[in-house]
């Protein structure tokens, strides 16, 4: 056993409470929730607006709380993970205060005027910039085409005369796409830009077609912001009552305690397929049992399985299982669960999740589109859980192995922590590759990442690289790390079992969950248990 300062009571008061605010965030016993987002929030509360009788004022002045306190000191709004995000999402948000204000500007704090001049400011900032430097002008025009409709149904200026010109640019490109695609049948409503575009030019065959597209939970493909804008719209052109009901109740359902409103709900197997299966990871290669509360999910699991053998990231989204939720429930169910690879339902995932891969070897979050980094990590691991051939598991590694940066790290689609994107492809890849230059490269990166704090910028990062580094061969070549990364963790979480707000990641499309963000260090927290104090009976 190696040396260590951390005894293993601090430990396992670590791990203790880190479950337990694990399992208050159930819903029954499943995760389930999605962190708010100001660009949600603020294309939500545009629908409250101008359905503004079938939402009480309780619900517009939570949503106006939540996007008056998020407001950085500049002005802006931002899921804090993208550059070049806030120019866009500012704009959605001054424009929904702006409506809210016009409607019920008697009921609005002066807090709500402050907000919008604030917002005002920054935007004539950000496009003053723009027109001097020209860089990248359509990249952010095309994340403000439904702010610029918005702004436009109710004549609240937003774009300076030569940002007006550029956009109407952008509208004449959007209408060609849009126009083939459904002329090739391709259209799905999948875009703001194309629930827009049927806004602005109305056509009786799509409008239909708009409306059939909706889901039994009132949505639009679970997202909170092509649903709030397919409802302003059907309102708009005189839609069915029943269609408006129930998706204005989607809206009612979907916004969180704090006011603000999900980019989509909701994620009940997303959520709950990405805990077990990072916990069912450490647990196997560890040799510890599964928890019960983990254990005990296998029959939900298969009652969440779609026909053609997928899994997707909700049970209202039957028609669209994904390449990662499916490799990750398929994980969790043979090495978690143990599962046979042979059961028939598992047969059907593997064979959903290989005929997705790409000619360039990679996987997709849904078939026929392009590969990415993440996704292929986890269906490559599904996959070899599930028996696939050697030649499809090769072909996914060398795609992986092509797409390190230059640094040792790798990109993800869904994150963009470079911790996340470079553990998903190490612990993926440990078991094979362990003494090749490329994955060596990758170790060194994470080890140069750590902070002279001893974390990876956030706990859940901390945990996600601890993951790694526990699992190596050379582990403990890497001991100061590992020990400077577990000390951390212990000395920043609460009493609560959580860690604050500055030690928590905000994942991109605000993915964050508390689930999300307890999972990683709950593995680490095992991880390190086994691997010092030589702990190999079930954890409860």
């Amino acid at each position: 056993m190696p040396n260590t300062d951390i005894e293993s009571v601090q430990l396992e008061r670590c791990y203790q409470q880190a479950r337990g605010a694990l399992l208050r965030e159930r819903v029954g016993t499943h995760w389930d929730g999605v962190c708010s987002s100001p660009y949600a929030t603020a294309l939500a509360l545009a629908a409250m607006v101008d359905l503004s009788e079938r939402f009480d004022q309780a619900l517009r002045d939570k949503a106006v709380a939540y996007l008056i306190a998020t407001q950085r000191k500049n002005g802006a709004w931002s899921l804090g993970v993208t550059p070049g995000e806030q120019l866009p999402i500012t704009a959605h948000c001054y424009i929904a205060l702006s409506i809210y204000h016009a409607r019920f500007g008697k009921y609005a704090k002066g807090t709500v005027v402050e907000t919008i001049h604030k917002a005002r400011a920054y935007l004539n900032r950000a496009y003053n910039f723009l027109q001097t430097f020209d860089i990248n002008v359509r990249y952010y025009l095309s994340g403000m085409v439904a702010a610029h409709w918005l702004s436009r149904t109710y004549n609240i200026p937003l774009l300076p005369a030569v940002l007006e010109d550029r956009m109407r640019e952008m509208y004449a490109s959007h209408e060609t796409y849009i126009s083939e695609a459904h002329s090739s049948g391709t259209l799905a409503f999948r875009t703001n830009a194309e629930i827009v575009d049927l806004a602005r030019r109305p056509d009786a065959i799509r409008f239909s077609e708009l409306q059939t597209y909706q889901l039994e939970n009132g949505s639009w493909h679970l997202q909170v912001d092509l649903t709030s804008l397919a409802l302003i719209t059907i309102a708009l052109q005189g839609g069915s009552e029943d269609v408006l009901r129930l998706g204005c109740n989607y809206l009612h359902l979907s916004q969180n305690a704090d006011g603000g409103f999900p980019e989509f709900a909701p994620a009940e197997l997303c959520n709950t397929i990405y805990v077990g299966f990072y916990i069912s990871d450490v647990c196997w290669r560890t040799g510890i049992d599964l928890p019960n509360w983990l254990h005990n999910m296998q029959a939900w699991l298969y009652q969440a399985q779609n026909p053609d053998g997928s899994w997707s990231i909700s049970r209202w989204y039957p028609t669209y299982g994904d390449i990662d939720d499916t490799a990750c429930a398929a994980y969790w169910l043979i090495r978690g669960l143990e599962e046979d690879p042979g059961k028939s339902q598992l047969c059907a995932a593997r064979a959903f999740i290989e005929h997705a891969q790409n000619e360039d070897g990679g996987f997709p979050t849904w078939p026929d589109q392009p590969s990415a980094i993440d996704l292929t990590a986890h269906a490559y691991l599904g996959l070899r859980a599930l028996g696939t051939s050697d030649v499809i598991l090769q072909k996914a590694a060398e795609y992986l192995r092509l797409r390190q940066s230059q640094d040792g790290s790798w990109n993800a689609m869904w994150n963009v922590s470079k911790i996340y994107g470079s553990t998903q492809v190490l612990i993926v890849l440990c078991d094979r590759y362990q003494s090749e230059p490329f994955f060596r490269s990758g170790v060194n990166y994470l080890l140069r990442s750590q902070g002279a704090d001893g974390l990876w910028d956030t706990a859940e990062e901390t945990g996600m690289a601890l993951h790694l580094l526990l699992l190596l061969d050379d582990s403990r070549e890497h001991w100061s790390a590992i020990e400077r990364g577990i000390k951390a963790l212990v000395d920043t979480q609460n009493e609560h079992g959580y860690w604050p707000e500055k030690y928590k990641w905000t994942a991109n499309f605000s993915y964050t969950t508390h689930s999300w963000t307890l999972a990683p260090p709950v593995a680490a927290c095992l991880a390190y248990q086994a691997k010092v104090f030589n702990s190999k009976t079930q954890c409860v």
